[in-house]
């Protein structure tokens, strides 16, 4: 959806659906030829269809989670047995802002559990981001309905360079009310940083393992 819904106009859009899957899956084909599963990890990133769902972007389809997740797992399912295999659920990046806040999990978890019990094979990992302001147990309550496979790591995205080790140490700690066992990693990853920043960050995560 971010290609489609991104660049089409919106009443072309799912006439040029068929053709966008077609070449991500020829892709896919020539990715997973090339490179040694052992080698290989794939994530996909659902952002349009999650701010969607939320009310900030518009789909060409009215059911955001069914239809949703039965074209994720149409991906899914393209990724060979072996190869690493992840979903990003995110709320944008633009500025470091989201598109739209989310106001607590349900809706990451909602994807997740539509995701995994629709795809044939399994996901390896479930990225899910958390706010720097969330450190509030009402944010992660809608863990307690995650139906995570044992096959399946939980990360969270709670990792933020602004408020440090101690912030995410408050995020973690509301975590745990609800989930024991999860990873931990930035909120969209470290792109569009300053590189100085990155040694940074990388203490946290590991400060944070300890």
């Amino acid at each position: 959806m971010a290609l489609i819904v991104g660049f089409i106009m919106p009443e072309s859009q799912l006439g040029v659906e068929p053709a966008i899957v077609a070449a991500m899956k020829r892709d896919l084909v020539k990715l997973q030829a090339t490179i040694a599963a052992e080698e290989l990890a794939v994530q996909f990133d659902v952002c349009y269809e999650i701010v969607a769902h939320d009310g900030a972007a518009k789909l060409p389809f009215e059911d955001t989670i069914g239809g949703s997740v039965t074209r994720i797992a149409e991906m899914c399912d393209c990724i060979n047995e072996g190869v690493e295999l992840g979903i990003h659920i995110c709320y944008g990046d633009p500025g470091h802002k989201h598109i739209v806040e989310p106001s607590d999990l349900g809706t990451s978890v909602a994807f997740a559990n539509g995701i995994m019990d629709s795809t044939k094979r399994v996901v390896n990992f479930m990225h899910m981001p958390v706010p720097i302001d969330r450190s509030d147990e009402a944010y992660f309550a809608p863990l307690n309905g995650l139906k995570m496979l044992s096959e399946t790591r939980l990360i969270l995205g709670l990792v933020h360079h602004t408020d440090g080790l101690d912030g995410s140490k408050a995020r973690v700690a509301a975590a745990e009310k609800f989930m024991t066992e999860f990873d931990v990693a930035t909120e969209c990853g470290f792109g569009r940083r300053e590189p100085d920043t990155i040694p940074g960050l990388l203490q946290i995560h590991r400060d944070l393992c300890n």
